[in-house]
């Protein structure tokens, strides 16, 4: 049984003539005459408290009142720390951002997490920017790299129209980037392979052309 929010009568400010006795222990006593309850919690050194008043008799319950309100304040404090909200922050980047500019939104983006926010970080491409994509890249690893004492990835480097973006969150990565790279730069990578195979055909074809024109030589 818990007591409601509004403020309870206790002790001598109860005005019902009898009331339903319950201990410290949560045992019903039954009907009592109000002194005669209000005495036994002054033997316990407790107090009686009046826990349903629109009852009838009034329901009241021995207890340590200071101590309740006490606990129950704390839990109030815990359970608002376990419900703050966590907002998401972002920062910007650019694939040219210089030195100083980093150093500057790096220690933002410190700050952020230290507060216990996470952080969206993109890095925005203009134009032909577009055509090196791993300056980003390596722009992001730089980033988690350097804050991977205090952030861990919860969303991996992704590409956004324009933009490659990834958020940390407040936390300790040991990992780092995965595959982000990797992801992001697949279609690059297919590509140097494909570059890499039509190399090789010509190369090969180039020396069976080689051979043909030797043995042309030869027959002459």
């Amino acid at each position: 049984m818990f007591l409601r929010e509004k403020k309870n009568l206790l002790n001598d400010a109860i005005t019902a003539s009898e009331v339903r006795l319950i201990d410290d222990k949560g045992e019903n006593h039954g009907i009592v005459a109000f002194p005669e309850a209000l005495e036994f919690a002054r033997k316990n050194a407790m107090d009686l408290v009046e826990i349903v008043s629109d009852a009838n008799p009034p329901v009241c319950r021995v207890m340590d009142y200071g101590k309740y309100r006490f606990t129950k304040a704390k839990k109030v404090q815990q359970a608002r720390k376990r419900q703050r909200h966590i907002n998401v922050k972002e920062i910007k980047f650019r694939p040219g951002t210089d030195e100083a500019d980093y150093q500057t939104k790096l220690k933002k983006i410190a700050s952020f997490l230290s507060d216990g926010d996470k952080t969206k970080v993109t890095v925005r491409f203009r134009g032909r920017e577009l055509a090196y994509q791993e300056r980003g890249v390596s722009m992001l690893e730089r980033i988690q790299n350097d804050l991977k004492d205090m952030s861990m990835i919860e969303m991996e480097p992704k590409k956004e129209g324009r933009q490659l973006m990834m958020v940390l969150a407040p936390g300790k990565n040991k990992n780092g980037l995965r595959n982000g790279k990797a992801k992001i730069m697949n279609g690059r990578g297919n590509n140097a392979g494909n570059s890499k195979g039509d190399k090789n055909g010509n190369k090969n074809n180039n020396a069976g052309d080689a051979e043909a024109s030797n043995g042309e030589e030869n027959d002459a």
